[in-house]
């Protein structure tokens, strides 16, 4: 990131916490651009009618804990509203649903997805973990695993199996760990 005008420690808190991390290159301004994220935003979802109390709890913790670590790197996010947030699954969670949904009714497949700092996507986990065998013995179908994928609730669907890794901040953003064992 080098160090543009000061804002690199900020910048690099900020980039643990989220995939890709930019300064703006003109001297004094103190913007932080991020990547464009592509999903499910909190005001589309609001649209298919209101969220569940754990689901809005769950939102409301990460808007919290998200906002705690820019304020303690000295960042301010001026723009706190629905379309800003993005909801449920990070880019490992996500992954790996896709790659059970491709492998649905293969036997002998299990497979990790995590990231190193211990935060995939907005929410509290690292990343998952799936096996097909475990699909067969739960009845897992396809469709239910598409509509997740297509609201963009990757974690939800882990979520409900107890098959989300969960490690706390690692502080250590190394890269995506992926697994992918077939016997």
């Amino acid at each position: 990131l080098g160090e543009p005008h000061g804002l690199a420690p900020a910048v690099r808190i900020l980039a643990e916490q989220t995939p890709v991390a930019y300064c703006l290159p003109k001297r004094g301004d103190n913007r932080v651009v991020m990547e464009r994220l592509v999903g499910e935003d909190l005001l589309s979802r609001l649209r298919h009618g209101p969220l569940e109390l754990d689901d809005l709890v769950a939102v409301a913790r990460g808007v919290a804990l998200g906002l705690k670590d820019a304020h303690a790197a000295g960042l301010l996010h001026r723009d706190i509203k629905p379309a800003n947030l993005f909801l449920r699954g990070g880019r490992c969670s996500e992954f790996l649903l896709s790659l059970a949904l491709e492998l649905h009714g293969v036997p002998g497949v299990a497979a990790l997805a995590a990231d190193t700092d211990g935060i995939d996507g907005t929410e509290d986990n690292a990343g998952a973990w799936w096996s097909s065998d475990d699909d067969a013995r739960t009845g897992a179908d396809a469709a239910g695993k598409a509509a997740h994928l297509a609201r963009h609730d990757a974690y939800g669907w882990f979520a409900a199996r107890e098959r989300l890794v969960v490690t706390g901040p690692t502080r250590t953003n190394v890269n995506d760990y992926r697994v992918i064992v077939v016997r």
